[in-house]
């Protein structure tokens, strides 16, 4: 359609769905007040009034109620009569024991630190430097984690979170039956092997990670420890990686590093593991062309989150099957599933 063509009400109505975009930060804030104050798990038996939600919450009622109100326009809750507001399917997400709970992740999103580091993302695209390396001095996220542990408990427990809901699709998406020993690498609280370990009885597994996570109660695997079938070890994965096993995972690791530690994370999985051996490599593997959608939304977004946050970046399959080259390591499989992530299933060559 040429400028000619174009009517007023089509600017308009172009004009009003980019503000949209724009304005979008407001929600994302509202949804996280919501998950801070725990407003799902107060109304997950019935009904209530604003006036009874501001004495359960310690707020203010008048101005709780505009918080509702503004939910409920977007399908966090529902308004019925005047003041009495209800839980919808949506925001009952949003309790923190429900099966698939996003509870951490939102607060997380809200979170000072999470919110400071994105108004830095102007400071990010001119210069290249992350984030928390222009605002906080610090060389990584996770050793900002580690000198500030509640902030640390956010991020486990928000990875923990995303984590559960990607482990389904990776399990009816890929066959570990014929794995003994699947190592976990940067496994966090080991969300995905215990997923695993659950589906696969005959699996052992081994969790590595910081000390600083490992130390940390480890609930998801209490019963595979206790049974004997997992093992917990903790390490840096830039000096050492656990040998011995015949699957080794890098679920959501990768992306966390630039180029060169890739590579540097990568050579210490070759260096340990048997010429037999597997690797999978999980990520939110990008599109050679970035189309108009919402899942290219999500993985692109991700990817300023990683300029942002951790100085990584996603990657396309050609990227990484360039990283693994150099490694040393041959893609034997390419295996999409039902979500946003991609399995790159890997195995060590000889070195030449």
């Amino acid at each position: 359609m040429s400028p000619l063509e174009r009517k007023p009400t089509d600017d308009v109505t172009t004009s009003a769905e980019l503000l949209r975009l724009v304005s979008s930060y407001q929600l994302s804030q509202a949804i996280s007040v919501a998950a801070t104050l725990q407003l799902a798990d107060h109304l997950a038996a019935g009904a209530m009034t604003s006036a009874e939600l501001a004495t359960r919450t310690g707020t203010h009622a008048p101005s709780l109620y505009r918080l509702l109100r503004a939910l409920a326009a977007c399908g966090v809750v529902e308004q019925r009569g005047d003041d009495q507001f209800t839980l919808t399917a949506l925001g009952d997400c949003l309790r923190v024991d429900a099966p698939h709970s996003i509870h951490a992740v939102v607060v997380r999103h809200g979170s000072e630190q999470f919110w400071r580091t994105w108004g830095d993302l102007l400071h990010c695209v001119q210069t290249g430097e992350s984030a928390m390396s222009h605002l906080y001095a610090a060389p990584n996220p996770f050793a900002y984690y580690t000198q500030h542990p509640e902030v640390g408990a956010l991020m486990a427990a928000s990875f923990t979170a995303t984590i559960q809901l990607a482990a389904a699709a990776v399990l009816a998406a890929y066959d570990f039956s014929p794995y003994q020993t699947v190592i976990d690498i940067g496994g966090g609280q080991g969300q995905l092997l215990a997923t695993i370990l659950q589906a696969y009885p005959t699996v052992h597994g081994v969790l590595f990670d910081l000390p600083s996570v490992t130390q940390q109660p480890l609930t998801l695997l209490d019963a595979a420890i206790s049974a004997g079938r997992c093992t917990i070890r903790s390490g840096d994965f830039f000096a050492e990686i656990p040998g011995e096993g015949d699957l080794y995972l890098l679920s959501r690791v990768l992306h966390d590093w630039d180029d060169a530690q890739v590579l540097a994370i990568l050579q210490q999985c070759h260096r340990v593991m048997p010429p037999q051996a597997k690797l999978l490599v999980i990520e939110d593997v990008l599109p050679d062309r970035v189309t108009h959608s919402l899942i290219s939304q999500d993985q692109q977004l991700s990817d300023l989150n990683m300029l942002v946050r951790t100085g990584g970046r996603e990657r396309t399959e050609r990227e990484y099957r360039q990283l693994f080259a150099a490694a040393h390591f041959a893609v034997t499989a390419f295996v999409p599933t039902s979500g946003s992530r991609s399995i790159l299933e890997v195995t060590p060559q000889p070195d030449v």
